[in-house]
C-alpha cells in the first residue's frame, strides 16, 4: 500500500483552505446582516445573524459586542452580559464593550458593577463621553458618578482622600448633609 505523497496533502490544505475562506466569508456576510437588519431595528433577526458570525468566528470581540447590543435593545440585558462578557474575554481593553456591559449591568439594576464598567470604558477611551462619539450618554444619569469615580482616581493618584461613591444620589445626598453641617 502506497503512503499518501506531497500532492495528496497539498490538495488536502487547499481544500481545508478553501474552507475556511468559504467559513470566514460566511461569517463576514453574516455580521454585515446583522448590522443591517440591527439598524432596520430587527433585533431578534439581527441577534440570528450576530449569533451565526460569532460561532462561524468565534474570537472576534466586535461581532459578540454587537451580539451582545442586538440582545441589550431586544430587552434581554441577561444574555446581552455574556456577549459582552465573552467580547471583553477576547480583547479586555475594548472600550465599548466595556460601556455596553454597564448598560447591560445598568438594565439589571447592578448599578455598582454599572458605574465600574462605565468608568473604565471612559479611562480607555474618553472620547466615549462625547455625544457625537456616543449618542446613549446623553441619556446616561450615571455619568457624574462615573466622572466622580475617575476624579477619585485621580485624586487617589495624588495621595489625597476623598470618600467613595457608589451611585450619584449617594454623592448628591453627601453634599446635601455636608452643606447643612
Amino acid at each position: 500500500m502506497r503512503t499518501p505523497g506531497r500532492a495528496f496533502w497539498r490538495s488536502i490544505l487547499f481544500v481545508f483552505g478553501l474552507a475556511t475562506l468559504v467559513a470566514a466569508g460566511e461569517a463576514q456576510n453574516a455580521f454585515n446582516d446583522g448590522v443591517k437588519l440591527y439598524r432596520a431595528g430587527k433585533f431578534k433577526e439581527a441577534i440570528a445573524a450576530f449569533a451565526l458570525a460569532a460561532t462561524t468566528d468565534k474570537d472576534h470581540p466586535v461581532v459578540w459586542n454587537d451580539l451582545g447590543t442586538a440582545w441589550l435593545s431586544s430587552g434581554h440585558p441577561d444574555k446581552a452580559l455574556s456577549s459582552f462578557r465573552r467580547a471583553l474575554h477576547i480583547a479586555p481593553n475594548y472600550a465599548l464593550a466595556h460601556y455596553n456591559l454597564g448598560a447591560a449591568q445598568d438594565q439589571l439594576r447592578d448599578y455598582e458593577n454599572a458605574l465600574q464598567s462605565y468608568a473604565r470604558a471612559l479611562e480607555l477611551d474618553p472620547t466615549l463621553a462625547d455625544p457625537a462619539v456616543n449618542p446613549s450618554i446623553v441619556n446616561n444619569k450615571h455619568m457624574v458618578a462615573v466622572h466622580t469615580i475617575l476624579y477619585q482616581k485621580q485624586i487617589g493618584a495624588l495621595g489625597a482622600a476623598m470618600p467613595p461613591v457608589t451611585q450619584a444620589g449617594d454623592q448628591a445626598s453627601r453634599n446635601d448633609r455636608t452643606l447643612r453641617s
